[in-house]
């Protein structure tokens, strides 16, 4: 039987796939087709512009304040100004430019050597005084009897305003910002004597009649009260005038001269006389031109930091002594005036001239003191003021660094670049000048430097000629510094509007200005701490001839 053939396998259909779910499109809403850019998508790479602060001093001198020791005699000159003892908060009258100082730099022209003023009592009531002559600050020195005093500013870090005293003699280049201080300042006498006939009428046919009269020799050296100073070899003198001035420091007397930094030297010689520190217009000028990025902070803070100095210079010991040693040889002079005149004035010279300097260095304090609190109340307010400005400033670079579409954003980077390109090609041009010129003033320098070197040895004629030259050179010095402050403005005010492109840089301004926030605070928290040295009180009545004062 044949085999049953083997059925055909049932072959299963395959099962139809199922569909896919389909996936939903996006909600296009009807703003999509713009294609809207948010601001974490339109990112692009900004210049990065480094906006410097400059934390270390600015050099005032010749350009904010008078410098150098041509100055203290001029200061002399000046003591019939009204209201000589009080800070005003009037401006200080624009120097007048002429042919030998084009940029009206009063008294840069001026000699060093003996000067003669006038002192005013009233309208048509003048005398003169004439101070005598002293070594020059490369001179001072060469005598093994003047201690080696110099001092200066501990470091050039705007923060710091501490005095050190360096104990040396300067260098070549550092001595060209040295001079020879007299710590009371020769125009004390000045202001001194118009003090006093103001309280005693009669004492200006005193002055007017006995202040130059040649003196006999022998009534000179058989006085009965001399100052520590006093040797039987030394030159006499034969007037009150010579007597008097010889006290504060002469050639004679080089016992309480110091050497001290010129600038500090300069703004205690005004706060001395009863100025502002530093002129209220330049001050205000400059922390004007701080404001607009012109010039750094650091010019107008220098004056803020100078004053302070003033103060910590005069409470160094060495200092202070030689303060109250000053006084007091003054003091034993006046006790003389009946021997050398024979003359019984109603006033007792000595006794009012010790109560006019106590009263006189506590001023100085005080009127210092509301200057700096002054001048921190006039500058705070303006940072503020342009504080807030670039804050707003920032947030609107922001924005627009950061909203509207790609496109947008990629024509304002366009617009703020080619700013940039042109404003760069005026900076180099600007920072070429100002290199330029810092070259011209290094070289002026040096000249000054190498004629200062040569008058500490010189002698008569010679010395009179390189004194000459050095000023020359002085002035011509001045000249260039004042070109660069005004080149230093052209490069800072292109500078600010590069930085004012892009939010980064206005970020560093904002910045900057609130580093100077805490600066102001700084100087104003020290104020509360800063004191003039006390004039020792007591009368001289019972003080011995060559009495020689103990020193730290």
């Amino acid at each position: 039987m044949p085999a049953r053939p083997k059925p055909r396998p049932t072959l299963k259909p395959k099962p139809k796939p199922t569909p896919s779910k389909p996936k939903p499109e996006p909600t296009v809403s009807k703003s999509a087709s713009k294609h809207t850019a948010t601001p974490t998508q339109a990112k692009n790479k900004w210049p990065m512009i480094r906006v410097p602060y400059q934390t270390t001093a600015f050099d005032v001198c010749g350009l904010f304040v008078e410098c150098g020791e041509e100055n203290e005699a001029l200061a002399v000159r000046d003591v019939n100004v009204e209201a000589m003892a009080m800070i005003t908060e009037a401006p200080m009258a624009t120097p007048t430019a002429s042919p030998s100082d084009p940029n009206g730099h009063e008294h840069q022209n001026e000699k060093r050597d003996i000067r003669t003023y006038p002192v005013t009592f009233a309208k048509g009531n003048v005398f003169t005084m004439t101070n005598l002559d002293y070594p020059s600050a490369p001179q001072l020195f060469n005598s093994p009897a003047v201690d080696r005093n110099v001092f200066t500013y501990k470091s050039n870090k705007m923060e710091d305003a501490a005095v050190k005293n360096i104990k040396r003699i300067p260098t070549a280049q550092e001595m060209v910002d040295y001079v020879t201080e007299h710590i009371v300042e020769l125009q004390s006498i000045a202001l001194f004597i118009k003090d006093v006939t103001s309280k005693d009428k009669s004492l200006v046919t005193f002055f007017k009649n006995r202040w130059h009269k040649a003196l006999p020799a022998n009534t000179v050296t058989s006085r009965p009260h001399k100052p520590h100073y006093y040797t039987e070899g030394m030159t006499t003198r034969n007037s009150l005038n010579d007597l008097i001035f010889e006290a504060l420091g002469s050639d004679n007397n080089l016992h309480d001269f110091v050497m001290c930094e010129d600038s500090i030297n300069s703004f205690k010689m005004r706060m001395w006389k009863g100025e502002a520190p530093m002129a209220l217009t330049t001050y205000n000028d400059a922390v004007t031109a701080a404001m607009k990025g012109q010039l750094p902070s650091s010019a107008y803070m220098s004056a803020l930091r100078g004053v302070v100095a003033v103060y910590r210079y005069m409470s160094d010991p060495q200092v202070k002594s030689r303060m109250n040693e000053a006084i007091t040889n003054v003091e034993i002079e006046l006790q003389n005036v009946q021997h050398l005149t024979g003359t019984n004035l109603q006033t007792n010279l000595a006794k009012a001239w010790r109560t006019y300097m106590r009263d006189r260095v506590a001023d100085i304090g005080t009127d210092g003191k509301k200057w700096l609190q002054a001048r921190i109340d006039h500058t705070r307010p303006q940072v503020v003021a342009t504080l807030t400005k670039y804050q707003g400033m920032l947030k609107n670079l922001k924005h627009k660094e950061t909203t509207g579409t790609q496109a947008q954003i990629n024509r304002y980077a366009a617009q703020q670049n080619q700013e940039k390109t042109r404003l760069t090609r005026e900076i180099a041009q600007a920072q070429s000048d100002v290199t330029r010129q810092e070259g011209h003033i290094v070289t002026v320098r040096g000249q000054v430097a190498a004629l200062t070197a040569q008058i500490r040895p010189a002698t008569g004629t010679r010395e009179k000629q390189l004194k000459a030259d050095r000023q020359r050179k002085r002035n011509e010095l001045l000249r260039e510094k004042t070109k660069l402050v005004r080149l230093k403005k052209a490069l800072g005010k292109v500078t600010r509007e590069r930085d004012e492109l892009y939010s980064n840089s206005v970020q560093q301004i904002v910045d900057n200005l609130q580093k100077d926030q805490k600066l102001l605070n700084i100087y104003e928290r020290a104020i509360a701490r800063l004191s003039m040295p006390v004039v020792h009180s007591g009368s001289t009545d019972d003080v011995p001839g060559n009495l020689l004062h103990g020193r730290p």
